[in-house]
């Protein structure tokens, strides 16, 4: 897990690189209990000038840009591109910063 300098961030957050078992390629089966699942680890990332609200949750293999700010209880199950606010479940880039215009666009 890599944290980036000058991130803030808010109480009852949530970040992760691993999760038992795997829903994907090689599943495994739900009669298998959660400790005896495959640990698996992917990495995450975290950039510069982040800011995560409260009870945000950062799940494995996500890389969050530089200057992104992510939403109370936000579930961020994707990598987030740089200067984006993300929010939801699971979290969604709302705007986006356009550098030309100096302003926080909404995304669509």
């Amino acid at each position: 897990m890599t944290i980036g300098d000058n991130v803030l961030m808010a109480s009852n957050i949530f970040i992760t690189d691993t999760s038992h078992g795997s829903f994907r390629d090689e599943a495994d089966a739900p009669q298998v209990a959660p400790d005896d699942r495959k640990l698996l680890t992917k990495p995450t990332k975290i950039g510069n000038n982040v800011w995560i609200g409260e009870g945000a949750c950062i799940l494995p293999g996500v890389e969050i840009g530089d200057g992104c700010t992510i939403g109370a209880n936000a579930v961020v199950t994707k990598s987030i591109p740089a200067n984006s606010v993300v929010g939801g479940v699971p979290a969604k880039v709302l705007r986006i910063w356009n550098k030309e215009l100096g302003i926080w666009e909404r995304c669509q």
